[in-house]
């Protein structure tokens, strides 16, 4: 039985009507190389021809309104459907055809392979996004998106050192806690990943929201008094780490003149105490 399938997404149409390309360079150009590949593959399964056809999307057409519909309310789902994207071994593509290669497809595939070296980092980036998302649903009672928290690091409100401290915090850029025993490194150097004063994992949450280090107390205590004369319709508390982090959201609550402002400035000052000559 032959198959057509309709959608609104020319992008779609075009990256599948390239599939032979796309195999031949080992998905290497591909923005969801895993997605495409399977579903490439379930075509290449399929006995019989499969055809697309482009719709007009939000225009009145009953399938394509209703898979709409349902894309919205998979959003709303509180646990993720699982989706088999494995593959038939005799239709897993590995690599790309010597043919096909280039010096720009080469490096893609080099820093593709080098991103895969750094999912620890990415993981631990994924995890900071995710403090800041369930701080945002606690005060605010809903759940921003991975891009409107780039955005808001960006605000210009902040200055540019207060948004590269932001940008290293999320990223786990700065050489704290377990930074310091990575394999290789030198045992007095080693010593750098425990807090002496606390003696727990000196990383970047340990030492805005939890170190007991004289000092502390008293940042935290001057900014609950410069939240309190901005007059916020929020209750002060001591922040925690997402708090911190996602602190630029609070402008869309509080206007361009809210807390976050002098929140982060002395937050900043705590951490530049700790990691500036590291």
């Amino acid at each position: 039985m032959e198959l057509l399938l309709k959608t609104d997404s020319r992008f779609v149409i075009n990256i599948l009507k390239n599939h032979r390309k796309l195999e031949d360079e080992g998905y290497i150009s591909s923005p969801h190389p895993q997605l495409m590949r399977s579903t490439i593959a379930s075509f290449r399964m399929r006995p019989t021809q499969t055809y697309m056809k482009w719709v007009r999307g939000h225009n009145g057409h009953e399938r394509n309104e209703g898979a709409d519909r349902l894309a919205s309310e998979a959003t709303k789902k509180e646990k993720a459907s699982f989706v088999n994207l494995g593959l038939p071994r005799e239709l897993n593509v590995t690599g790309a055809k010597l043919s096909t290669m280039t010096q720009a497809l080469a490096y893609k595939a080099i820093m593709a392979m080098k991103a895969k070296d750094d999912d620890m980092y990415r993981r631990r980036t994924d995890i900071n996004l995710m403090r800041i998302k369930n701080c945002v649903e606690d005060l605010f009672g809903y759940v921003p998106t991975s891009e409107a928290i780039w955005k808001s690091i960006r605000n210009k409100d902040f200055e540019l050192k207060i948004q590269i401290f932001m940008w290293k915090a999320c990223h786990y850029a700065f050489w704290t806690g377990t930074h310091w025993t990575i394999p290789g490194m030198k045992a007095e150097l080693q010593e750098r990943a425990i807090c002496h004063s606390c003696d727990q994992i000196d990383d970047l949450n340990h030492i805005l929201t939890k170190c007991e280090s004289p000092g502390q107390a008293l940042i935290w205590e001057l900014a609950g008094k410069l939240w309190d004369k901005k007059s916020s319709n929020i209750q002060w508390r001591e922040p925690t780490i997402g708090d911190i982090l996602g602190c630029g959201l609070v402008l869309g609550a509080c206007g361009s003149s809210g807390p976050s402002i002098p929140l982060l400035t002395v937050s900043s000052l705590r951490c530049a105490v700790r990691v500036k000559f590291v």
